[in-house]
């Protein structure tokens, strides 16, 4: 009985080890480590995607990757890489062998390692764990992880789909980055080529000249702007309203410019609006401030793509707690099942023994 619920702990435990991981490598190194623990091993490694070895389509000795190693030195130093296998070790069911001049093929520690116990895990690879000698368990080690594996191969093309998933999706974000870098960068570029507009203002915030980029963005030919007060044009102000006081414009602009470039949004002659960055230098004769330019652009297209990754940024993080709170619903559905089974076995537990106090009572 002690063994039996042994290895319903053991099972319990590994369920829960391998529910817990979303990605491979954690989920690789922590069932490795459980494994080594439960099994008294002090050297595992796990092959995947070895189908052609598996098969008998390979030489006795193939080259494959060796995706994780934990307790020998010289195997941890090949993680990641391909190694020289022989194909005797990854071929096989579940099986427990010795068989030291297999084992002395591995770049491992020489002369070291004399068993091996094999652990397929269905069409995904292969666990190998490694001892210099026949562990001491009453465990069943070549029947107990059967359903381990099944689950674990589950886990295995989950976190590859989900990491898959999510690579999918930071590079849409890089993408969106990128392209919101290039507009910058040519908006830049439009700025050096006079692209941008451009305002040339008097002491009392008139206009004294515009470019064609600045006049068109506006809605308006050149001429109809100059000599017109630059606010009026661009903000929801009339233009027979009254005018601001000599020099307020020019000083407003000059206090806004210290703070670098302003973000703010000009009116057009059709009365809608457009965000805009404008930046005010003032205009100076012989050390004499007699206007400024101002120099803006249209910022549609940046707003446009912050936005897109915001909502980007959201999806992602949205698709991440959907996929968090399945993995946790999954795996508080194992806890519970797992909760009862082994209540039950415990409850079966005491009655026996009850029944053997009642027994040993009767008179013989």
């Amino acid at each position: 009985m002690m063994k039996r619920e042994q290895i319903l702990a053991i099972l319990y435990e590994m369920a829960i080890t391998i529910g817990g991981e979303m990605r491979l490598k954690p989920l690789l190194t922590k069932t490795l480590q459980r494994l080594l623990f439960h099994t008294s091993f002090p050297c595992g490694l796990i092959f995947l995607d070895t189908e052609a070895i598996r098969s008998g389509n390979a030489e006795e000795t193939a080259e494959i990757r060796l995706e994780q190693s934990i307790g020998d030195l010289d195997l941890s130093g090949h993680d990641g890489s391909p190694i020289l296998v022989p194909a005797a070790l990854i071929r096989g069911g579940i099986e427990l062998v010795e068989d030291r001049e297999l084992l002395s093929r591995l770049p491992c520690r020489q002369d070291y390692y004399h068993v091996f116990l094999r652990l397929p895990v269905d069409d995904c690879g292969v666990i190998i764990l490694m001892a210099p000698s026949l562990p001491s368990t009453n465990l069943p080690l070549t029947q107990i992880f059967q359903p381990v594996m099944n689950n674990f191969a589950k886990a295995i093309h989950l976190c590859r789909g989900y990491e898959a998933y999510t690579e999918g999706i930071i590079q849409h974000q890089r993408v969106a980055e990128a392209a919101f870098k290039d507009i910058s960068y040519r908006h830049r570029l439009i700025l050096d080529s006079v692209g941008e507009g451009i305002c040339g203002l008097d002491l009392e915030g008139n206009v004294t000249f515009v470019n064609p980029a600045a006049a068109k963005m506006l809605g308006f030919r050149p001429a109809e702007m100059e000599g017109k007060p630059l606010h009026n044009l661009i903000s929801d102000g009339s233009e027979e309203g009254a005018r601001p006081e000599p020099g307020a414009v020019i000083r407003t602009l000059l206090k806004w410019n210290n703070q670098g470039v302003v973000d703010d949004d000009f009116r057009r002659r059709d009365g809608s609006s457009f965000p805009v960055e404008y930046v005010t230098t003032p205009l100076m004769v012989d050390s004499r401030m007699v206007g400024a330019v101002l120099v803006f652009r249209d910022i549609t297209e940046r707003k446009g793509a912050e936005e897109a990754i915001r909502k980007l940024n959201e999806e992602l993080e949205e698709r991440v707690r959907e996929r968090t709170a399945e993995l946790e619903q999954t795996n508080g559905e194992l806890a519970r099942m797992n909760k009862l089974f082994v209540g039950r076995e415990l409850r079966m537990v005491e009655l026996k023994a009850r029944i053997r106090e009642l027994e040993g009572r009767l008179p013989h």
